[in-house]
């Protein structure tokens, strides 16, 4: 179950007894199955993704060691962000490092993930921002939205979420509201500041690694600026050029273009902006070293396949047979076996072409 899944059934914590029904619902559903259910907290999901990726040929070695270059990932979803990445030699107390065991040597990895901070919960957090400063009434002008967006939705729709219940006020659930893009760089980017200063945890992050894999909606983001390189990376002279371009358009020509979600790629690329540049501490000296994908080989890069790489390693070894060890009876039972059988098939074959023979002559008597 994805997080953004998890973060719908969380809001049902006003009704317990709906949110009890779903979960049995699902506990039977695969019990009745077969199948285990086997509950993972972010920070084992995150660490097993970072396992996932570390076994693609492409970007080993993950392991610090010498000078060899280190590997993180980077995802971003609908509900949550996450980051993880082995730290080298942890020093400050400040910074929390999870011990973990990777191809026989112990790490110090650098892991967090924030709920609330993918970009389908940002984008809502947002709007909540805009309607606690305009005092939940009117218009709301949304500077991260092109000229000439328009929308109407609910208050209910907005304050139904988690993340920004925090925001909620007396006005009534089904109030209407009608969003208004004005395509305001300036304003969008402080509007974004806004969110973190006022919910994104304080923390400290080690120094970055040589190498990120970003998946998720920072790689979809960038494949819809149309940035990356063959080798799906991209500079950070680039990336902005990239998202100037895109977000001076006027709606009436971003709702031609065939993206899936157009009217949200110049929110999300600012949201990645902040995140990667301000947050992560990422500048034009390693932008390029980030690698904007969500597949190698056409596989999908996800937590899965280090989830499933990890069980295998706990399977139990299958004794391989050892020929030497046979015993002489055995050895002997099985020669003299297989010659019997060889020559039964041989008697076989003799009696069938005399047989044949035979029912050939027959048929050619003389009358």
């Amino acid at each position: 179950m994805s997080r953004s899944e998890m973060a719908q059934l969380y809001e049902l914590e006003s009704n317990p007894s709906a949110s009890s029904k779903i979960l049995q619902s699902v506990r039977e559903e695969f019990r009745s199955s077969g199948y285990k259910i086997i509950d993972l907290d972010q920070q084992a999901k995150i660490l097993i993704g970072l396992l996932g990726i570390s076994l693609l040929p492409k970007w080993s070695p993950v392991l610090p060691e010498g000078n060899a270059s280190t590997l993180g990932t980077l995802d971003l979803g609908g509900a949550s962000t996450q980051i993880v990445f082995a730290v080298p030699h942890p020093s400050s107390p400040s910074i929390e490092t999870s011990k973990v065991t990777l191809f026989n040597k112990e790490l110090a990895l650098f892991a967090d993930s924030f709920l609330c901070y993918g970009v389908g919960e940002m984008r809502k957090q947002l709007l909540a921002i805009l309607a606690k400063k305009n005092n939940y009434e009117g218009e709301l002008h949304h500077p991260c939205f092109a000229v000439g967006y328009t929308v109407n939705k609910t208050y209910s729709n907005m304050f139904k979420s988690s993340c920004t219940e925090k925001f909620a006020s007396s006005t009534p659930q089904n109030s209407n509201m009608t969003i208004v893009g004005t395509g305001n760089a300036g304003q969008c980017e402080n509007l974004i500041s806004d969110l973190f200063n006022q919910t994104f945890p304080n923390i400290t992050i080690p120094p970055l690694p040589d190498r990120f894999v970003a998946r998720g909606s920072f790689a979809y983001t960038m494949n819809d600026l149309n940035v990356l390189n063959s080798a799906s990376q991209t500079t950070y002279s680039n990336f902005l050029q990239g998202m100037q371009n895109y977000c001076s358009q006027n709606h009436s020509v971003v709702s031609q273009l065939k993206l899936y979600d157009p009217n949200t790629v110049c929110v999300n690329a600012r949201y990645i902006h902040h995140l990667l540049s301000k947050t992560y501490g990422m500048s034009d000296d390693n932008w390029d070293s980030v690698v904007f994908t969500n597949s190698f080989n056409d596989m999908s890069l996800g937590w899965t396949l280090g989830y499933m790489t990890n069980i295998t390693s706990h399977l139990a070894e299958v004794p391989s047979l050892d020929l030497y060890n046979i015993s002489n009876f055995s050895f002997y039972f099985c020669l003299i076996l297989t010659i019997v059988l060889i020559l039964l098939g041989v008697v076989s074959i003799v009696f069938a072409c005399k047989y044949q023979r035979q029912k050939y002559d027959s048929l050619n008597v003389p009358t």
